[in-house]
C-alpha cells in the first residue's frame, strides 16, 4: 500500500529532526525550512518536491514540539532557534521496550540505518516502523507520566 505523500514527508522530516537534535544533543540547533527540506529530501527530488518539504519542513516541527518531543527558543520567519530534544524524546529515541528486545538496537540508531538507505521502499517502511515505535512509546510515556510520573513501558 502506497503511503500518502504528506506522511512520507512528515516521516521523512522527523527522521531527520530526531537524528540531527539527537547528534547535536546538548547542543540547541536552528533548524531552517530550508536546511530540514534539503537533508530530509531524497536524492534527484525535483523542485516540486522541495516545495512540499520546504512548505511542510516547520509544521513537523511545531508539530513535535507541541506533542513535548522537543522543544525551542523562539520562531523566526522560515526557522526555528535553539531547537533541543526534550527528555521525553531522548527516553524514547535510547529505549529499547520489551519487544524489541530481540533487536536492541536504539530507536535513534534506527532511524540512521533508514535513512542511510535513500529513497527506497524498505527505507520508507523502515523509517514508518521506526516513527511508529517511537510514537507509541510517546503515547504511552505521556499516559503513564501524568498520574505517576514514571514511565512504563
Amino acid at each position: 500500500m502506497e503511503s500518502h505523500p504528506g506522511v512520507e514527508r512528515f516521516n521523512r522530516t522527523a527522521a531527520f529532526i530526531f537524528t540531527n537534535l539527537y547528534e547535536a544533543f546538548p547542543d540547541p540547533v536552528d533548524l531552517s525550512d530550508e536546511s530540514i527540506a534539503a537533508a530530509a529530501l531524497s536524492e534527484g527530488a525535483d523542485s516540486e518536491d522541495k516545495l512540499a518539504y520546504e512548505k511542510s519542513a516547520l509544521h513537523v516541527v511545531a508539530w513535535l514540539a507541541a506533542e513535548g518531543l522537543l522543544r525551542y527558543e523562539r520562531q523566526v520567519y522560515g526557522a526555528y532557534i535553539g531547537v533541543t530534544l526534550s527528555m521525553k524524546a531522548l527516553t524514547i529515541l535510547g529505549f529499547t521496550p520489551d519487544v524489541l528486545r530481540a533487536a536492541p538496537e536504539p530507536f535513534i540508531d534506527r532511524l540512521k540505518s533508514a535513512l542511510g538507505k535513500g529513497a527506497t521502499d524498505a527505507a520508507s517502511s523502515g523509517i514508518k516502523q521506526v516513527l511508529g515505535g517511537i510514537f507509541d512509546l510517546a503515547l504511552r510515556y505521556g499516559q503513564s507520566t501524568a498520574s505517576t510520573g514514571i514511565l512504563v513501558a
